[in-house]
């Protein structure tokens, strides 16, 4: 492969959600969403931002984005960021945030 084209799949393979290992990110992983803490995302079409993914209880995490007034139109909106595509998440609302409880073992968010 020549140098220049390969250094386009390079530029592009991050951005499809693949691990640095080649093997593409479980968007309902921890792993997935962990480094994308404080970076801008949409929700339903609206900017918002990752504040917070942390491990609770019962082998679930939850990841908490902030959130305008009114952006929300279902209980199960789409959340795009670039390098993991359009997740559909079931959250429920706060005033200014959205929170969605995702259930997984820690051994598949290691």
């Amino acid at each position: 492969m020549a140098g220049g084209a390969l250094a386009a799949v390079a530029a592009v393979v991050p951005a499809l959600g693949v691990s640095a290992l080649g093997r593409a990110q479980n968007p309902y992983s921890m792993a997935a969403w962990q480094p994308l803490v404080g970076s801008t995302l949409t929700v339903d079409g609206a900017p918002a931002v990752l504040l917070s993914a942390e491990f609770g209880s019962f082998d679930a995490f939850a990841l908490v984005f902030s959130l305008q007034e009114g952006a929300l139109s279902s209980d199960v909106p789409s959340v795009e960021h670039p390098r993991l595509g359009a997740v559909p998440l079931l959250v429920s609302r706060g005033a200014t945030t959205a929170t969605a409880i995702i259930s997984a073992s820690r051994e598949e968010n290691s």
